[in-house]
């Protein structure tokens, strides 16, 4: 009885005011799917704010006022911040805290080259991720760190080269890399790395690379509720809060290209 009529509540307060909202809405927002699109906006406001929240909330409880099916592709995609591929409490729960100012929008990440060619010496992966704050601006190491967790052959090459960023001189839980990304500015934070063998990247594997995205107040202090892995990470703090790595990206390493057979001898003269 206490969550639907709690439900119920929620419901009521919405349809109060949902048809004024809807009337500022069209006065204000052109294009909430394409042109005026706001990272965060659920609603489809062209704005990121706490009423985001509860209209996630209120999808996530299954509520009639709103039919997610019909949301446009952007505004569906916005109900799953965490990325998980699933929209759940932990979706809202990271709205709430984007919309607070203490979490960031993974707007795009990349693993290359795609594939990775083994025994080619000097080879690097490179990871690119895009990352912007709860207005939508483009993020900066201001008061936002971006780190990688790559897992290759967990262990077997401990010693790393980092051509782009900082390796953070420690293994994870797992036993893999850790990289802290350089700011490249307009929100893109990159790391470039290779293992430390002079044959290349070996063959027969996959790099997967999972992605944290952690900030900071203003006087630099951060705790569990600014930081979060992408899908999951054995570095600290996350191993100590009992997450396992769970990659957002991954890539193979193929075998090396062979040279082509040598051409045959000409035919003599008849």
């Amino acid at each position: 009885q206490g969550p639907r009529a709690a439900l119920a509540a929620m419901e009521e307060r919405e349809a109060h005011h949902r048809a004024e909202r809807q009337r500022r809405r069209l006065q204000s927002c052109d294009d909430p799917c394409g042109a005026d699109a706001v990272y965060g906006d659920v609603s489809g406001d062209c704005a990121f704010t706490s009423f985001d929240v509860r209209v996630a909330s209120l999808v996530i409880l299954g509520s009639s006022l709103y039919d997610s099916s019909a949301f446009c592709a952007w505004r569906q995609t916005q109900l799953d911040p965490t990325l998980d591929g699933a929209v759940s409490t932990a979706d809202a729960q990271y709205l709430l805290l984007a919309v607070a100012g203490k979490r960031r929008f993974l707007a795009a990440a990349t693993l290359l080259p795609e594939p990775l060619q083994a025994g080619v010496a000097g080879t690097v992966a490179t990871v690119s991720v895009t990352v912007v704050e709860d207005d939508s601006a483009a993020a900066s190491e201001a008061q936002t760190t971006v780190r990688v967790e790559a897992a290759y052959a967990a262990g077997a090459y401990p010693d790393l080269v980092v051509t782009t960023g900082a390796d953070e001189g420690a293994l994870s839980g797992d036993g893999n890399w850790l990289v802290e990304c350089a700011d490249q500015g307009a929100g893109v934070f990159a790391a470039a790395f290779r293992p430390d063998t002079a044959g290349g990247w070996p063959e027969g594997g996959t790099l997967q690379v999972a992605v944290m995205i952690e900030t900071t107040d203003a006087l630099g202090g951060t705790d569990s509720d600014r930081q979060f892995a992408f899908l999951g990470s054995t570095a600290s703090p996350y191993l100590e809060g009992g997450f396992a790595f769970d990659p957002l990206l991954s890539v193979t390493v193929n075998a090396p290209v062979q040279p082509p057979p040598p051409a045959p001898p000409p035919s003599p003269p008849p």
